[in-house]
């Protein structure tokens, strides 16, 4: 949130800003969650998020 205020002539008197904690939530499917990381540098938040891997061995039935 900001507030200015100016004189007449448009010049700052007081200019202020408040910074409050912000969160979000997010539901990702197919993730393996014992493996997410993250990491914040310089500004910069950096989230890794592994697929969890297919399973492409079906169960087959053999029929006689």
């Amino acid at each position: 949130m900001k507030k200015e205020n100016n004189d007449q002539a448009g010049r700052v008197i007081r200019k202020e800003r408040t910074a409050r904690n912000t969160s979000r939530s997010f539901y990702l499917p197919d993730v393996e969650n014992d493996q997410i990381s993250a990491s914040y540098d310089g500004g910069i938040l950096k989230i890794t998020l592994p697929k969890e891997a297919k399973d492409n061995n079906k169960h087959k039935i053999n029929i006689d």
